[in-house]
């Protein structure tokens, strides 16, 4: 079991590392995902690794245009923070996206 630190973050930093799932490449996954994450994607919800998630992360650009409302954030321990948002972007490919 590894060690857990607790979150020194406050909100905008968390939405900001937030809206870097959505815009960054692989590394930035590797670098910003915990050890295992729970995930929760249209069509994917599921424990990942941390490589496994970075892995999803291979195609650069694929989101632009995000905006990010944070709707709520809950701390249930001193080591975990989950956040609820609505997001709207635009896919690479121009077609819009909400969530």
């Amino acid at each position: 079991m590894t060690a857990t630190k607790p979150i020194m973050a406050n909100k905008q930093e968390l939405l900001d590392i937030e809206k870097g799932f959505w815009t960054g490449d692989s590394a930035y996954y590797e670098a910003n995902a915990d050890v295992e994450c729970l995930v929760a994607f249209p069509h994917m919800a599921k424990a990942m690794t941390n490589s496994e998630l970075a892995a999803t992360a291979s195609k650069p650009n694929r989101w632009r245009d995000l905006d990010i409302k944070l709707k709520g954030m809950v701390e249930p321990g001193s080591d975990i923070v989950m956040l609820t948002y609505e997001a709207r972007a635009t896919r690479e490919n121009g077609e819009s996206y909400a969530a």
